[in-house]
């Protein structure tokens, strides 16, 4: 049965709590638009078609590429010959790992009709005609799940609240297909990513459990995955180098002010001897600019794509302001230190980070303050979030 015009604007307007359609003004309304136009366009090129069977992994941008590339599928029982159902992105040169893949396509005339829609929202400002474009454009996808998908087992995605990938789970659902979105980041916070469109949540741990919300009735929280071997690798106790001045890592979020305000945080540790690298966040926008302004300030970066995994087994500590890579690092018993980082953020990784302030200690002394009780708060923080095993 297919869902009714309200229901579609739900699932492909609404981003987690934050609703999509909403008063904007004209350069908003230009901007926004014009994403649109560019998503929907890459979607109008001829591409082959098949019918794939079993799972089908939705992936969509250089993010995801890479996540794609970093976990390994078999601990959440994915088939092992899976589908890539792959989201085209301008300028990526990121490779999907499957022998199979797929792209969604749509009709040049379907093309047209959506820009128009655009093109009267920027110019008049009417949200109906914003709801008109993802009525349609859900409508496109429809058809092509109707035509290419009808034999999948699943639909698999790592983000399922952008428009695009709300359709395609919605088009699941009007076909009896499950769908599951598999946590790619700490949740642990009631205005982050819910509700979920997908029937089921993979979760890391129970953390997010009090705020899970879904759209879907039948939304279910499933604890499994990503850290299902590790729980009994977790640190009793933090780690300092065997030898030698310890090297610590740099991780911010793609917000570009923060990422600025970490470089002169580098610049000023390096003046004082601290070995520190920065790591920027896969999804962080013109890196090549960035990384322009990292050789001028003779600052070494970690590639993006490098798994997080790998880098926290390089480093010694990390600094962040509230990036889930410390995840990885508490799991090793490696010192987290919070820069920036709100007494929200600091409640949220359950006062597991150590205040900037104590950075020179532990670099040039070997000490860490509070130590125990910041144990203590590390390894509670770490049961919520890769316990239920």
């Amino acid at each position: 049965m297919p869902p009714s015009n309200s229901t579609i604007i739900r699932y492909l307007s609404g981003e987690g709590n934050f609703a999509v359609l909403k008063n904007k003004g004209l350069f908003q309304r230009i901007i926004f638009s014009t994403k649109l136009i560019i998503k929907v366009f890459l979607l109008t090129f001829p591409y082959s078609k098949f019918a794939p069977k079993g799972d089908l992994v939705y992936v969509c941008g250089s993010n995801q590429h890479r996540l794609l590339g970093s976990i390994d599928l078999s601990v959440y029982d994915v088939d092992e010959n899976y589908c890539a159902l792959v989201q085209p992105t301008p300028f990526s040169k990121e490779k999907d790992r499957s022998k199979n893949k797929i792209h969604v396509s749509i009709a040049f005339k379907d093309f047209f009709v959506l820009f128009f829609y655009c093109l009267g929202y920027i110019v008049l400002g009417k949200n109906k005609l914003l709801a008109a474009f993802f009525i349609k454009y859900y409508n496109c996808v429809s058809d092509f799940f109707r035509e290419n998908l009808h034999s999948i087992n699943r639909l698999i995605c790592f983000n399922d609240q952008p428009f695009e990938c709300a359709s395609l789970i919605l088009a699941a659902k009007s076909h009896k297909k499950s769908s599951v979105v598999i946590q790619h980041g700490v949740i642990i916070s009631y205005d982050y990513y819910f509700p979920i469109n997908c029937d089921e949540f993979w979760a890391w741990g129970s953390a997010g459990r009090p705020y899970f919300k879904s759209r879907s009735v039948c939304g279910e929280y499933i604890v499994k995955g990503r850290w299902l071997k590790k729980k009994e690798a977790i640190s009793s106790d933090f780690v300092f180098p065997d030898s030698g001045k310890p090297k610590g890592v740099i991780c911010p979020s793609f917000f570009w002010k923060e990422i600025f305000f970490f470089i002169r945080f580098l610049k000023a540790l390096k003046e004082k001897g601290v070995k520190v690298d920065l790591k920027l966040h896969p999804a962080t926008k013109f890196k090549i600019l960035i990384k322009f302004l990292m050789i001028t300030s003779r600052c070494k970066w970690v590639k993006p794509e490098v798994s997080i995994q790998l880098v926290a087994k390089e480093y010694d500590f990390l600094i962040t302001r509230n990036s889930s890579s410390a995840l990885d690092f508490l799991l090793l018993g490696k010192p987290v230190f919070g820069v920036g980082t709100s007494d929200r953020d600091n409640r949220v990784f359950g006062q597991s980070f150590f205040d900037e302030n104590g950075i020179d200690n532990f670099v040039f002394k070997g000490e860490l303050n509070h130590a125990r009780e910041v144990n203590d708060n590390r390894l509670s923080f770490l049961a919520k979030c890769v316990g239920d095993y």
